[in-house]
């Protein structure tokens, strides 16, 4: 899981600022990220973006929030499957 999380974690884009060059589609996501994956990938994706951000405490919280959403998105679509 370890492994996979530190591949994926710049395959989805969690921050319309920071756009991934060839970002997983929702069928990959689903195929590729399972319940067990998501919290570590969550959890992988937020710091990276919050140290980018570390000193711009406003958008470090707009991207924090962006990225929760899209996690929450994710979250719904392996459900659904």
């Amino acid at each position: 899981l370890i492994a996979k999380t530190v591949l994926l974690h710049i395959s989805i884009t969690v921050a319309a600022a920071w756009p991934q060059a060839a970002p997983l589609t929702d069928a990959e996501i689903v195929k590729y990220v399972d319940a067990d994956l998501l919290p570590l990938l969550q959890t992988m994706m937020i710091v990276d973006g919050d140290a980018w951000s570390f000193f711009d405490q406003e958008t470090r919280a707009s991207e924090h929030e962006e990225a929760k959403r899209v996690f929450q998105r994710i979250a719904q679509m392996i459900e659904a499957t």
